[in-house]
């Protein structure tokens, strides 16, 4: 494992079985196997491993924020607060050991304090999600966002009364989260009687500390960039500009603090695993001008990007063809060659705000089998909760549906003797395995880039945690340029699978097909 994450690992342990006080740096060395000097050279003190903790469960729950159900606000914050409660139970011995900290203003791990501001305006977005998406949401945008603001405050009250709670079932957190329901279930009343006076009051006390934008010039710059960005999405289905309200809320918090700091806008996009081995699709095992295009496709969003916001954008490409390499049918070796070129192309086309990330920078030279061994125990799920999640919520079950369908032409191509019944049969498992090896990608890029806005190859729907972006040119909204080559026709270059465009008269030039 990447040596941050096994001190994390090493740190909650600790932090639970002995207290954050009673918890030094040398002793997490020690649990993780490490020097105590590689220990400081990843994590300064505790401090910054529990402020990792604080950004891993802001990251988990704005991951599932979007299945949020529908309806009022009382509906969606009390599921909302079951989420939370639901990711950290399981850290309840390390986070009680910091709530003395916690609770203090002054400490730098405060929750309210000025170091933990970023994360806390993550946290706040969900809230902002919850308000944007319930049907009786406050009708003007400053009552939305006081409310939401309000909403994290009344969150902060819950957990800290689930710190008190001994029973597993957190009965105590439960009923209060209850009561606040039953508060919220009458606020178009409230409305009616003044309660735009009650969130202003409220926000006086929250306002402060969760506002997404230090001043007016810095929240300018944040919308600009919002624009920018979803200007290229990719989505199920609509227009990708203007977007919602709700689609917003969970990615402004992360440009603004990107903004606030006067840093580059950090992206991740997993993407660029391999060529398709199915000739029907690709031209070859290599990179081509497919690629060639969609590169700098993302250089020159990282550069319009930079238009807005001077301090840049830089743009961590995490390749995952080594996650399931095994189960798309492509050697390891060919991964090892693919990357190799991807990185030969970003060096020659001067892509100075691409950098690349893969299963080797976490988990060195281990064989490609080992490797996706440890990551699957690590951050796996089990394949029977996908499943309830993709019938529970339509996003889950179209990814699937778009993964079942890549796996299955391509072992059409790959395996003529065998029959469509028989592959349509047999792909189904294996998709269900690359969306958990995937998710399991996701939850490790989570870690190791916590601050990043997270992109997406995949078309999404409108609201996502994730920003599907459009590459190159095509019709199909689920093709890539792995599973593609680039057609140039009088109209420009487009993606298109190989057999398709040969069928309509394309012609093989080098690196792609031109169609006159």
């Amino acid at each position: 494992m990447r040596t941050d994450l096994l001190l994390l690992q090493s740190a909650l342990e600790l932090f639970a079985s002995r207290g954050f006080q009673g918890t030094s740096m040398r002793d997490i060395a020690e649990h993780a196997g490490v020097s105590p000097g590689l220990a400081y050279k990843y994590h300064p003190s505790k401090e910054a491993l529990a402020m990792a903790l604080y950004a891993r469960l802001a990251d988990r729950f704005e991951g599932a924020a979007p299945d949020l159900p529908e309806g009022n606000l009382a509906t969606r914050f009390a599921a909302a607060m079951r989420l939370k409660l639901a990711l950290v139970t399981p850290h309840r011995g390390a986070l009680r050991a910091l709530a003395a900290r916690a609770l203090d203003p002054e400490d730098r791990l405060g929750v309210l304090g000025p170091r933990t501001w970023a994360v806390r305006s993550r946290t706040s977005g969900v809230f902002s999600l919850v308000v944007e998406g319930a049907v009786d949401r406050p009708a003007t945008a400053d009552e939305r966002a006081r409310l939401a603001r309000l909403l994290y405050g009344v969150h902060l009250a819950l957990i800290v009364v689930w710190t008190q709670d001994t029973e597993p079932d957190n009965p105590r957190a439960l009923g209060a989260l209850e009561l606040a329901c039953t508060g919220l279930s009458l606020l178009p009343m409230a409305a009616l009687m003044g309660g735009d006076a009650l969130l202003e009051r409220a926000d006086g006390v929250f306002g402060d500390a969760l506002a997404t934008a230090r001043n007016a010039d810095d929240d300018t710059v944040v919308e600009r960039i919002l624009e920018i960005l979803f200007r290229r999405r990719r989505l199920f289905s609509g227009a990708p500009w203007p977007a919602t309200p709700a689609a917003l809320a969970l990615h402004r918090p992360r440009i603004a603090r990107a903004v606030a700091q006067g840093e580059p806008l950090h992206l991740v996009l997993p993407a660029f695993p391999a060529k398709s081995p199915s000739h029907a699709k690709t031209l070859g095992a290599l990179p081509d001008l497919a690629e060639v295009l969609a590169l700098r496709t993302l250089q020159a969003l990282c550069d319009e990007v930079a238009a807005a916001h001077p301090p840049g954008a830089k743009l961590t490409i995490a390749s995952d063809g080594h996650v399931f390499a095994d189960l798309v049918e492509v050697p390891d070796r060919d991964v090892d060659a693919y990357q190799a070129a991807i990185g030969a192309i970003v060096a020659r086309e001067e892509l100075r705000s691409l950098d690349l990330f893969d299963l080797r920078d976490v988990y060195g030279t281990l064989p490609g089998d080992d490797a996706r061994a440890r990551l699957v125990e690590r951050y796996a799920l089990p394949v029977d909760e996908l499943k309830a999640r993709a019938a529970a919520h339509p996003r889950h079950a179209s990814m699937f549906d778009g993964i079942h369908r890549f796996l299955f032409e391509d072992a059409v191509v790959l395996h003529p003797e065998v029959s469509r019944t028989q592959h349509r049969a047999r792909t189904k498992d294996r998709a269900w395995e690359v969306i958990r090896r995937s998710d399991a990608w996701g939850a490790l890029v989570a870690e190791a880039f916590p601050d990043a806005v997270r992109l997406s190859i995949h078309p999404q729907p409108e609201v996502s945690e994730k920003i599907g972006v459009h590459l190159v040119d095509t019709e199909d909204a689920w093709l890539t340029p792995w599973h593609a080559c680039a057609v140039l026709t009088p109209d420009g270059a487009r993606l298109m699978k190989r057999a398709d465009a040969e069928a309509a008269g394309a012609v093989r030039h080098d690196d792609h097909l031109v169609l006159a």
